[in-house]
């Protein structure tokens, strides 16, 4: 399954994002808790700029697209072939 979830509006709210605040715990643990079968692919898309991005979600081992596209970061270990729910999204 590839899942994909967009950062502002889904993960977080506007009112939180305005304000700097990373998206909440229960959010990271359901993101971490998808991502941890190995039949799931699960991606975060963002328009706001990479660093922001990798420094809120960079530790889960999910994909990360962020700049509306321009920066994409697989898992980490996808390239070395451990971890990260590199699916469908690795094969395509």
């Amino acid at each position: 399954r590839l899942l994909i979830f967009g950062l502002l509006g889904t993960l977080i709210d506007y009112e939180s994002f305005a304000s700097l605040q990373p998206p909440p715990q229960w959010v990271r643990r359901n993101l971490a808790a998808l991502a941890a079968s190995p039949h799931n692919t699960l991606v975060v898309l963002s328009g706001r700029e990479r660093a922001l991005l990798n420094e809120w979600l960079g530790d889960l081992p999910i994909w990360l697209v962020a700049e509306n596209g321009l920066w994409i970061r697989p898992p980490p270990g996808w390239e070395s072939g451990g971890g990260g729910g590199g699916g469908a999204a690795a094969s395509g």
